[in-house]
């Protein structure tokens, strides 16, 4: 055998040994994709199916509407890849976006009983003026599916 019927063969076999190397490793992609997928599907219905009991609750009149627009605030904006829902649902967003600012638990607790009993009125008055509007982004929330 001459000198370059050995370095062809030689050759010849590099090349196969990358491809297979190079299949192997976009195979490896491929499934890494897939598991991602996976957790990504499974994380985000998971999110999902908490709103939509959040909405249920709020529809039905067993979660104040602050409170339920905090949470499904907090939620949507935990959806993967990232959606803005405020123009889908803007009277639970406005209503977030007057509240999110007032103390809650501890902070709540340490404040003084006129200014808590103020914020509760002013909050209350914001859950009036967008409770017709809520209720109905609430239903449709119920079935949110991203």
């Amino acid at each position: 055998m001459s000198f370059w019927t050995i370095a062809a063969i030689v050759g010849v076999v590099i090349i196969i040994g990358l491809a297979f190397y190079a299949g192997k490793l976009l195979f490896m992609v491929k499934a890494q994709r897939q598991k991602e997928e996976a957790f990504l599907a499974e994380h985000n219905e998971k999110l999902l199916k908490s709103v939509r009991i959040i909405a249920a609750a709020m529809v039905e009149e067993q979660c104040d509407f602050s409170e339920g627009a905090i949470r499904i605030r907090v939620l949507t904006d935990h959806l993967l890849p990232y959606k803005d829902y405020q123009p889908q649902f803007p009277a639970l967003f406005d209503l977030y976006d007057r509240v999110k600012d007032m103390p809650t638990h501890d902070a709540r607790k340490t404040m003084d009983k006129k200014e808590r009993f103020k914020q509760d009125m002013q909050r209350a008055a914001w859950e009036q003026e967008l409770g017709a509007a809520i209720k109905l982004e609430a239903k449709t929330l119920k079935e949110l599916t991203h």
